[in-house]
């Protein structure tokens, strides 16, 4: 057997990715996320809403609004 590399990410990155991607897999792992307390959710929020508008402008199939949209809905849905 070889060996084996694991790389562990940011998980607020991998959060936010994946509740934008918004597969039901990828909306269940975000919530195991902050279901397991590696992402506070008040923190979440705060931290999404701090990404500059600018950031925005490298990926034109994403929009400040849409993204903020996503991750409040998915907030929401666990409230």
């Amino acid at each position: 057997m070889g060996d084996v590399d694991f790389f562990n990410y940011d998980p607020y990155a991998q959060t936010l990715s994946k509740i934008v991607r918004g597969f039901r897999q990828d909306l269940l792992d975000a919530g195991q996320f902050m279901a397991s307390k590696m992402v506070d959710p008040q923190q979440f929020l705060e931290l999404v809403t701090e990404i500059p508008a600018s950031a925005y402008a490298r990926y034109p199939n994403l929009s400040r609004d849409a993204v903020l949209a996503a991750v409040e809905g998915f907030l929401s849905d666990r409230r």
